[in-house]
């Protein structure tokens, strides 16, 4: 589904601007679209109808044949074949990760209809060129899940635009601040999220629960909810998620499962440091000062490490991470993963 919502999503919208400023002629082949959509420029979108089909998983697999049909039809000749990931028959296919607690036996032929989604990353990987995973910790899931070789795995995090998540100035960050009436005499923390349970908002409730609401205020972008305590606070869904990152002191990201986690990335580049569970891909790119990895669901470790985040001062080193994880860079990697794999 063409959609604005999600870490693939905004992932897959990057990717097509980059393409088409690059000078490809791009075709994008999809399911269903949302009516507020925004479409690229210069992208030619081919639907790809699959008819009235009563589960979304069953809509997966269905779509996934379609697209089958498509690629290896002789009127679709194209010079490169990107999967966002469940479709087959590609030279590249993103591999976004979603393997918590899975078992080999899961993505047998046979179970199909109970693990439809493990059954269609088997075949897509079976089916495609190179794999592009978004962590090391995706890789390592593949090769003992998939039983897929090492070379065929190349680990590519995901990119961000870096010109939309900076470090904004002291007048700027003051009109946010008044924006979302923060309180700067408190230590200010900030949580993203579209998916709460699995990202884990109810364990930082319970930690908040447990912190000084004069002291401690966590701030909720995502999915409306209604808080019953006074230092947690609901902002429902924000599209502009670069002033949220400058407006506190610490992202946390306790995500009981996290292929990656962009939000991390973007927190970063923004002058933020991070607090993540060690079940986060990204965990990968934190470096010395930027933040620290902590085992998930153990509350007093979390706890002693929110109480040991000072007000943001002098900004944090990120060092690599702007000029590796730009998109321009990431597709350069991608091509260049590619054409080695096919030589």
């Amino acid at each position: 589904m063409l959609q604005q919502k999600g870490g693939i999503e905004k992932r897959f919208q990057n990717y097509l601007e980059e393409f088409v400023k690059r000078g490809f002629h791009v075709s994008v082949l999809y399911a269903s679209e949302k009516s507020n959509y925004h479409r690229v420029e210069k992208v030619a979108y081919q639907r790809v109808p699959i008819g009235i089909v009563p589960f979304r998983s069953l809509r997966k697999i269905f779509f996934a044949r379609k697209v089958d049909k498509v690629l290896l039809s002789a009127e679709y000749e194209k010079d490169l074949k990107l999967s966002m990931g469940r479709t087959g028959k590609a030279d590249i296919v993103i591999a976004a990760g979603n393997y918590p607690e899975t078992n080999p036996s899961d993505i047998s032929a046979s179970n199909w209809f109970y693990h439809p989604m493990y059954y269609l990353d088997k075949e897509s990987f079976k089916s495609s060129g190179i794999i592009m995973a978004a962590s090391t910790q995706v890789k390592n899931e593949l090769k003992k899940l998939f039983d897929i070789s090492d070379s065929k795995i190349n680990v590519l995090h995901p990119p961000v635009k870096s010109k939309d998540f900076y470090v904004m100035t002291a007048t700027e960050k003051q009109q946010v601040a008044d924006k979302h009436k923060v309180d700067h005499t408190k230590t200010n923390f900030l949580f993203v999220s579209t998916g709460h349970k699995r990202k884990g908002l109810g364990f930082l409730l319970d930690i908040f629960a447990e912190l000084d609401p004069d002291r401690y205020e966590l701030f909720v972008a995502g999915n409306k909810f209604e808080s019953r305590l006074k230092n947690v606070h609901s902002l429902g869904f924000q599209q502009n998620t670069n002033e949220l990152y400058n407006m506190v002191d610490c992202l946390l990201h306790p995500a009981s499962y996290e292929a990656f986690g962009q939000v991390i990335t973007e927190s970063l580049l923004c002058g933020t440091p991070v607090l993540v569970s060690d079940r986060v891909g990204a965990k990968e790119i934190i470096e010395n000062g930027s933040g620290k990895v902590l085992p998930f669901e153990i509350t007093d470790r979390w706890l002693t490490a929110i109480k040991e985040v000072r007000k943001k001062g002098d900004e944090i080193q990120i060092g690599h991470i702007r000029g590796e994880l730009d998109i321009a860079v990431h597709i350069d990697k991608m091509l260049a993963g590619w054409k080695n794999y096919n030589n």
